[in-house]
């Protein structure tokens, strides 16, 4: 059974134990990408000698400040954190399941929140406890170092790192996750938003597809890729922020994570004026890793599919817009919708929204794909958000997921405790392959509520 010191392939780590099981926080899975590694694909990290202290979480990927950013930022990012249950002491072959935040491509991470304090993003031991799963999340490479084409420009710059990070990680876990109690046949990818897009991503490779078993995915944003001209274009309105060009571009080694987050902020700011939908750090479709938009790849899967999204994800992305826009927005997106006696141009702009980016492309998949899928939808609202007068928003289910606190959402009352307690039920009957209750969407069209 498991103990406090793990052997791996690449050497020995020491978690800590406390009452949940074990911890095993800020394991390298690569070579740290700083200096002339920064803008290439990951490296395999040599094994160590002695025992690596896996105690404390590590730094967050550089990234744009923002609603969804996290603080305690570094270049040398690229750890992961292992969770183990209790009852890991007792048994072995456990599932496992791996997250991949979300944040555009652009912000995220699992690292420390910020260095004021001793919280860790995504923090999971309660969470592998109750799903009786080990539970795994990593950092990957953001914005300039993991989705910029900056190999349009020049061709030392490698492509895509952000999601070779991905494989990575993947590839690590596949290689130790049994020392560490887990079975390496039963291992779940779960993400959302990007982190869902990203899922989609890896299961439009067939080169990898030995290294996962099933997929949740939420809310993923799935057309948020880009052809090389597209991502060209946007290359070089970046290094025009940082007033960068061909000539010079050994500054990228150099850049603060000020003028990082000057330039996201900036090439953010252009996408939205511009009216492009897409997030602006968005992957490329390159013919190599990704050969063809993943959204028709990954539907030629067939591993086990639970995707779903929040009944109303676009309020997110209107809190800022002015209402003159919002009839204009309804009419760009097509929808067809009835106006009920009370609707606001809002609302319906709103639910355009949602369809446009999330339950439109989502259905694509859901109707091509090759092997089970079922489908659910997230209806519940937290008493804050009732208070404020907001209904779900893209991203409000996370947090209740994983049980912490935001500013604009609490999750401590009974209510949402049970909502919590239902999604992880849920995702752990999935991942223990216990989901006969359910039908599969392509059957009736049959969606799981979560409310």
């Amino acid at each position: 059974m498991i103990s406090k010191i793990v052997e791996t392939t690449k050497g020995k780590v020491e978690g800590v134990e406390e009452s949940c099981g074990y911890r095993f926080l800020g394991i390298p899975f690569v070579k740290p990408p700083v200096g002339k590694l920064s803008y290439k694909h990951p490296v395999e990290i040599d094994k160590w000698e002695g025992i690596y202290k896996a105690d404390k979480p590590k730094p967050n990927p550089i990234q744009r400040e923002g609603t969804f950013s996290v603080g305690y930022n570094d270049q040398d990012s690229l750890y992961l954190n292992i969770y183990v249950p209790n009852i890991a002491k007792e048994k072995d072959n456990l599932p496992v399941m791996v997250w991949i935040y979300g944040g555009s491509y652009a912000t995220g991470g699992t690292g420390l929140k910020d260095k004021k304090t001793s919280q860790i993003e995504y923090d999971s031991s309660d969470f592998a406890n109750d799903t009786g799963c080990i539970i795994i999340n990593f950092n990957y490479r953001l914005n300039v170092y993991g989705y910029l084409n900056l190999n349009s420009i020049d061709s030392s710059f490698e492509l895509n790192n952000g999601i070779y990070d991905q494989i990575a990680a993947l590839k690590f876990i596949k290689e130790n996750i049994k020392f560490f109690g887990g079975d390496e046949n039963n291992i779940t990818l779960f993400g959302q938003s990007a982190g869902g897009s990203s899922i989609i991503a890896l299961m439009s490779i067939p080169e990898i597809s030995n290294l996962f078993n099933k997929a949740i995915v939420m809310s993923p944003v799935s057309e948020h890729f880009f052809f090389p001209k597209e991502s060209k274009k946007l290359t070089k309105k970046y290094l025009g922020y940082l007033g960068i060009n061909k000539n010079n571009l050994d500054k990228l080694y150099h850049l603060t994570q000020e003028e990082i987050k000057n330039a996201n902020k900036k090439l953010a700011d252009y996408a939205y004026r511009k009216g492009e939908l897409r997030c602006p750090f968005s992957p490329t479709i390159d013919g190599s890793l990704l050969k063809d938009e993943p959204k028709k790849l990954s539907a030629l899967n067939n591993i086990p599919l639970l995707i779903g999204h929040v009944i109303n994800e676009g309020n997110l992305f209107l809190l800022k817009a002015p209402d003159f826009v919002l009839p204009f927005m309804v009419k760009l997106f097509g929808l067809k919708l009835k106006k009920n006696k009370g609707d606001t141009y809002r609302h319906r702009a709103s639910i355009a929204l949602t369809h446009k980016l999330y339950i439109d492309p989502m259905l694509e998949i859901l109707k091509e794909y090759k092997g089970k899928a079922y489908k659910y939808v997230y209806k519940y609202t937290t008493p804050d958000c009732k208070k404020l007068g907001v209904e779900t928003f893209h991203a409000c289910d996370v947090p209740v997921l994983f049980g912490y606190n935001t500013p604009f959402e609490q999750v401590d009352d009974p209510e949402t405790k049970r909502i919590t307690s239902d999604m992880r039920k849920l995702f752990s009957k999935f991942v223990h392959d216990n989901f006969d209750e359910y039908e599969e969407y392509r059957i009736n069209h049959k969606e799981i509520v979560i409310q």
